[in-house]
């Protein structure tokens, strides 16, 4: 936002947040780098089998995301940190602020992540940011039927229109844009 956004002078910043946002992503050595940068199968495998390993272990796939929101994590610094940062640029220079909150796309009925949602919460609330929790709205779905493929919990269609319809809805009751009058 500093260094590109702020010249194309924003009245509106959205913060999309997913509970990985706060992972520390280290820069790969040079010849693995090469490899993740040009080919799609080395990704695509990758992906796979870091996600096969995930489904078997749940608990590690549970305490992996609990550690990312210890205090001693440095990605859970840099998170709070980069809100922060974001608050301060914003009020700076009169842009409003909305950050919204993707649960994770595994259970929704018995949602394990909520310590994220209120971490998020706590630091957006401390910046009078407005805030937007979607998993109300994607409580009475199965989560399956919401991604791309059962390899990839990414939203598909669904899962996007159900975000976009919570956005919007959300954006004009807060009166943060200006309801559109149809002629």
């Amino acid at each position: 936002l500093k260094e590109k956004g702020l010249k194309y002078k924003p009245d509106l910043i959205i913060i999309n947040y997913y509970i990985n946002d706060a992972e520390v992503i280290e820069k790969p050595n040079r010849f693995f780098y090469i490899f993740q940068k040009n080919l799609y199968t080395y990704v695509f495998f990758w992906d796979k089998a870091s996600n096969a390993f995930l489904k078997f272990k749940n608990e590690i796939y549970l305490s992996f995301y609990s550690r990312l929101y210890e205090d001693s994590f440095r990605g859970n610094q840099d998170m709070i940190k980069s809100l922060n940062e974001l608050a301060r640029i914003a009020k700076e220079n009169n842009i409003k602020q909305v950050v919204v909150v993707y649960p994770e796309f595994h259970n929704f009925k018995d949602y394990e992540f909520k310590y994220v949602t209120d971490a998020v919460r706590n630091v957006s609330s401390g910046n009078n940011i407005y805030f937007l929790d979607l998993l109300p709205y994607y409580e009475p779905y199965d989560p399956e039927s919401i991604w791309v493929s059962f390899e990839d919990a990414h939203p598909n269609v669904l899962g996007n229109s159900i975000a976009a319809d919570a956005i919007t809805d959300f954006l004009m009751k807060k009166n943060i844009v200006p309801v559109r009058k149809n002629k």
